[in-house]
């Protein structure tokens, strides 16, 4: 159960989904017009300063008032489609047909606001997987295009699209939510079907994580009590075949008790 004393920790990027602010009702399922989920790093930044209302001799800081977030979230990429092109231009993402990007100084061009939600996954130090959903409500492209191309024995092309975070009406600029694998179900509509899939994908990776550390073990078995020592990880691991529990006889059969080089 995730509780407030929970400890995890995060190794997995963002899969985001793209909606168009005017279209766009929170709590139903809403069509995304763009879907990235091959970004290799996301950085969402919400920065708030303070002033401080001041008094006494030494004018010591006595009140202090937030100033309102001025949010960015910063995808960067390798890999992009005509869609995201579309976007860094101010250009419609959802046009099938568009493939020419035109960047022009028109302070007069229509501002597209976008509904970003992002999903990922944690573990945490017992080993269970918990998914969080994140909504942006209201971000707009940062128009900009860096684009450096070069060939020869070189890392690919990588490109930055940044957003700037804009306040609903109410105040509200960003929400993160947390989802057990049994909460998912119960979790935001929005949240719940690919909350499920990211928590079963990350399953799939800590019981691979947990084959990698079984064979680990069995190739750099301990200096002692080493038959005693495979058969407890072997019973240890929820994550074991027949073919593995030869690999650890045969290791206990070819490898001499006492000290190991």
């Amino acid at each position: 159960m995730l509780k407030n004393t929970t400890k995890m920790a995060n190794r997995s990027g963002l899969n985001l989904k793209f909606y168009p602010f005017e279209t766009y009702v929170e709590g139903q399922d809403n069509e995304p017009v763009v879907l990235l989920d091959f970004a290799n790093a996301c950085n969402l930044e919400l920065p708030s300063d303070m002033v401080w209302a001041t008094g006494g001799i030494g004018k010591s800081r006595k009140v202090g008032f937030n100033n309102p977030f001025e949010g960015t979230l910063t995808i960067s990429t390798q890999i992009i489609t005509p869609q995201i092109r579309a976007i860094q231009s101010g250009q419609d993402p959802s046009c099938e047909t568009t493939k020419v990007f035109t960047f022009t100084n028109n302070q007069n061009s229509r501002n597209r606001y976008y509904v970003i939600e992002a999903d990922t996954v944690w573990k945490d130090t017992e080993g269970n997987i918990i998914a969080e959903h994140i909504t942006v409500y209201k971000a707009m492209v940062n128009k900009n295009l860096t684009a450096n191309y070069e060939g020869g024995d070189v890392d690919p092309q990588s490109l930055d699209i940044i957003f700037e975070l804009a306040a609903l009406d109410d105040g509200r600029v960003c929400k993160t939510e947390f989802i057990e694998e049994d909460g998912a179900a119960g979790a935001s509509s929005a949240a719940a079907p690919l909350a499920g899939a990211l928590i079963d994908k990350a399953k799939q990776s800590v019981q691979q994580d947990d084959v990698g550390e079984l064979n680990n073990s069995l190739v750099y078995p301990p200096k002692s009590s080493l038959a005693d020592d495979v058969s407890s990880t072997i019973a240890s691991h929820e994550v074991h075949t027949p073919e593995r529990k030869t690999k650890a006889a045969k290791v206990i059969k070819e490898e001499p008790h006492g000290e190991q080089s």
